[in-house]
């Protein structure tokens, strides 16, 4: 027996067998609970509780709160606190209960809904199925890193799987309850953030053309969805009118890349290139692979979720795992199809199988800088597809050679490959993720058509070097898992940084801070770590928006508005108002801030810090000096490994002619450099 039959059957065995569902679910779970009882929770959890907490006291959008993110959520934190206090619960405690157990709740009801369609009789793949729902949601990559579950990504997932439960069964087969069910959760989703309706607009379109049906898009399932999102927006105009009329036309004028149309298109191809493309190898199944109802579902739910994350262009951490927990399904398809399918030799490919062993042991950066980046394309991709072609050809008869080797296809091979690589080899003057896009697009298309037409021809296996690419595409997906977890367990890792914080602000608000309504301000690029404190340790937190993002290396884009624009001034005046506020509040015992960006030289500008950039507004110094003075400084650094390869070297020369601090080898880099001020009197 081969090795293909033997993997297959084992897998077979174990996943069909009744405990095997049931006993992984729950050690996923359980694994999920005591990761996340090691360490805090994340910043944008904490930015909620908060901010809910203030909606359930009474205070109002611009007034008290300026958040970006639309209501709902904010109001469901908001029923979450007053049950904390109704029952003398933590609100993280409670916090943590509710998402996990309408998790739980979301995939079990996802599995009932299963059970009517036809991949129920196909229990291998319907027990995965239910596993990626598991390992979607609990373990995802990235949520571990920073330690988010209480953010939009949770409650998008919760209410993500039922709906593709839904829109894996025939339409044929729905009742006006399924429709009913479908329209509020898309209305619910939709609620999150008003860009969730692009994955809608995609899989619906889809669905709308599989069943030839434009009167679907007029369902009662949009219908309702339409209805109850209208409902939706009255409610904000209605319970918070200030939001759409201040906090919404303020987001441009704060937070500039949504107001950069040069922003958009650097971080469509640069998240593109780092994202979504090493999810590219696997569609090369497809070539050679007749796709199913299935994959066809699953293929529009990537594309849609492509869609979601590149419109959201900020692409943190938190997109990062909503992208990947929503295409963990599809990852589980593809293994299926390699397993069930002979299109690899596993006997010939060992090679690839014992690479899938030792590869989480390895650096993320690995796989996704030497073979999804510049130095990858450069070093073998287009060199493989001559290769690949003039096998082909070698191996063809005289007939088929004709049929496809004409002068005519020659000249226009050759011409779409040349204008292909020097498209690659002109771009990293403009821009090094620009090039990566292009070559990679480029890859992709080309052996993308070399499996489904050449390759066919002399062999039924696909070719090496693709299933090579495929694997590496699921290896890159399994460091997306591994990866985080060594992160937040390492040394230098975020959970262990974030604790160094904690102590360091713990210990002076013990001594200088010790009441309850004693409060501090925070001045970081990022709101990490300001909210958790305040939320562990029940502080309030008056400032209007979670950080002050008083930048002074940003300062174009975030605080020093144009003064002929008059949103810009409204903006900035408020945000100076609300600090000004708080710094006069003898209630703001300390001031944390990070000055981390004055020690970045990569950004080649001559930098001033936080303090020395508000100074420039007198008012705001004189009370600083007179009211608050320099206690102590933290300063944490990680250790970093750079070692560029041959092309990366001659680009940096080329790009780089002159930059005497481009860094290579072992280093230390400053990540959190934290000064503390604490009140005079």
């Amino acid at each position: 027996m081969n090795l293909k039959l033997i993997l297959e059957n084992k897998i077979n065995l174990f996943c069909e067998n009744k405990y095997f569902l049931t006993i992984v679910c729950t050690g996923i779970f359980v694994l999920n609970i005591f990761i996340r009882s090691i360490a805090d929770i994340g910043p944008d959890t904490s930015v909620y509780l908060d901010v809910g907490k203030k909606l359930a006291l009474k205070k109002q959008y611009y007034r008290d709160i300026f958040e970006i993110n639309f209501p709902l959520l904010m109001w469901f934190y908001a029923l979450q606190y007053k049950i904390s206090q109704a029952l003398d619960i933590s609100p993280i405690i409670i916090a943590d209960w509710v998402v996990n157990i309408l998790a739980i709740l979301s995939i079990f009801w996802s599995t009932k809904i299963l059970k009517k369609t036809q991949y129920y009789q196909d229990k291998v793949f319907f027990n995965l199925l239910i596993i990626s729902f598991f390992i979607g949601f609990f373990l995802r990559p990235y949520a571990f890193l920073v330690f988010e579950f209480g953010t939009k990504t949770s409650y998008f997932l919760i209410l993500f799987y039922p709906y593709l439960a839904l829109t894996l069964q025939n339409y044929s087969s729905f009742t006006k309850k399924d429709l009913l069910i479908k329209g509020i959760i898309m209305a619910l989703i939709a609620s999150l953030k008003p860009h969730y309706i692009l994955l809608f607009l995609i899989v619906e379109s889809y669905l709308c053309y599989k069943n030839r049906s434009f009167v679907m898009m007029f369902g009662l399932d949009k219908l309702i969805a339409v209805a109850l999102y209208l409902l939706y927006i009255l409610a904000i105009f209605k319970f918070a009118p200030k939001f759409f009329s201040y906090v919404a036309p303020m987001w441009s004028s704060y937070f500039k890349i949504y107001a950069s149309f040069r922003s958009f298109i650097e971080n469509l191809y640069g998240n593109f290139s780092f994202m979504i493309f090493p999810y590219f190898s696997i569609f090369l199944i497809y070539a050679r692979f007749k796709m199913q109802e299935i994959d066809k579902k699953l293929l529009y739910i990537f594309i849609g979720s492509s869609a979601v994350a590149l419109f959201e262009k900020i692409f943190t951490n938190d997109q990062y795992s909503l992208f990947c927990a929503i295409n963990t399904p599809l990852l589980f398809r593809i293994l299926i199809i390699i397993f069930r399918h002979n299109f690899f030799n596993f006997s010939q490919n060992l090679f690839f199988l014992g690479f899938l062993l030792i590869v989480p042991l390895a650096e993320n950066d690995f796989l996704r800088f030497s073979i999804f980046s510049i130095s990858g394309v450069f070093n073998v991709w287009w060199v493989m597809i001559i290769y690949g072609i003039v096998t082909v050809y070698k191996k063809l008869d005289k007939v088929q050679k004709r049929k496809l080797f004409s002068r005519q296809k020659i000249i226009f091979y050759i011409s779409a490959y040349l204008v292909a690589l020097f498209a690659t080899l002109l771009s990293p003057f403009k821009d090094l993720w620009l090039s990566n896009f292009i070559s990679l697009a480029c890859y992709f298309t080309f052996f993308f058509i070399f499996e489904k037409k050449f390759q066919p021809k002399i062999q039924n296996q696909m070719s090496r070097f693709s299933i090579f690419m495929i694997m590496a595409s699921i290896f890159v997906s399994i460091h997306n898992y591994s990866d985080n977890f060594r992160n937040m367990m390492a040394q230098d890792g975020y959970k262990n940084n974030a604790r160094q914080i904690n102590d360091f602000k713990a210990f002076y608000h013990k001594i200088y801070a010790p009441k309850t309504n004693d409060h501090e301000l925070n001045f970081y690029d990022i709101h990490q770590l300001a909210h958790p404190f305040a939320t562990y340790f029940k502080k309030d937190s008056p400032a209007v928006i979670s950080v002050y993002n008083v930048n002074s290396n940003l300062a174009h884009n975030r605080m020093m508005f144009a003064i002929n624009n008059e949103q810009s001034n409204f903006v900035f005046d408020y945000i100076l108002r609300d600090l000004k506020k708080n710094l006069t509040n003898n209630s703001t015992k300390l001031i944390f801030i990070d000055t981390k960006r004055i020690n970045d030289i990569s950004t080649k500008k001559c930098i001033i810090g936080y303090l020395e950039y508000l100074f420039f507004d007198k008012e705001i110094k004189s009370y600083f000096l007179k009211n608050y003075q320099f206690e102590n400084r933290l300063i944490i650094v990680q250790k970093y490994q750079l070692d560029p390869d041959f092309y990366d070297k001659i680009f940096n020369k080329l790009i780089h002619k002159n930059d005497k601090y481009h860094l290579n080898g072992e280093f230390n880099k400053i990540i959190s450099d934290i000064e503390v001020y604490v009140r005079k009197n």
